[in-house]
Formats: C-alpha cells, sequence, structure tokens
C-alpha cells in the first residue's frame, strides 16, 4: 500500500456519515510520521504547553516534540522562554518533567 497515494484518502473528505478514518498504517509507519512532521508540524509554531505549567519565575516543564527536546521555563521578569533541553557538550538532557529552579546545570558536567 502507498500511504502517499491521493486515492487511499478520498474517503476522509466525504459527509461525516459516510467518512472514514486514516488507514490505520498511518499511526505507525516511520516514513509517514517523517513526512508528516516535515509537512505539516515543522512549519509552524505548535502548543506543547500551557502558561500555567510554569506559572511563577523559576517554574518549568519540559515537553518533547519530535526529536526536539524543550525546557519551557518563566523567567524572573515572568516571561516564558523556550530552550532546547539538552547539554551543548554531551547531549545530556538538563531537566525532567516539571518542577522549580533557580538556574539550570547540566547533571553530567555541573555547570
Amino acid at each position: 500500500m502507498n500511504l502517499f497515494d491521493p486515492d487511499l484518502y478520498r474517503k476522509l473528505r466525504l459527509p461525516l456519515d459516510r467518512a472514514e478514518g486514516l488507514p490505520p498504517a498511518c499511526y505507525t509507519d516511520a516514513t509517514f510520521h517523517q513526512r508528516e512532521c516535515e509537512e505539516i508540524f515543522n512549519r509552524g509554531w505548535v502548543m506543547v504547553g500551557r502558561g500555567e505549567h510554569a506559572g511563577q519565575p523559576g517554574d518549568y516543564f519540559t515537553a518533547e516534540f519530535g526529536a526536539a527536546r524543550l525546557i519551557v521555563l518563566r523567567d524572573e521578569t515572568g516571561r516564558l522562554r523556550a530552550f532546547g533541553n539538552s547539554c551543548r557538550h554531551r547531549g545530556t538532557p538538563l531537566l525532567e518533567g516539571q518542577g522549580h529552579c533557580r538556574t539550570i546545570v547540566c547533571p553530567y558536567h555541573a555547570w
């Protein structure tokens, strides 16, 4: 089955009472996922969380989107900021989950 054949998706656009969903392979095929990321998700802004998850200065949460690991935190002025969640040298994740911090320190290097 060619997941990129437009004929495979014609029934998706029928009226709701006659429409069909995506073929099951669209949810598991790695090539389809890669194309979906390139053509849809990587072309613009994507919500990764809500502002209240980092409600106070120093609060943060982490998120993954595709290959990107992110830290979203509220800085000392109250502004939300996002950073790559990895050490520049070894790629070690800097923070996990959700919490509060005064500084971000690499757990591998301690800098």
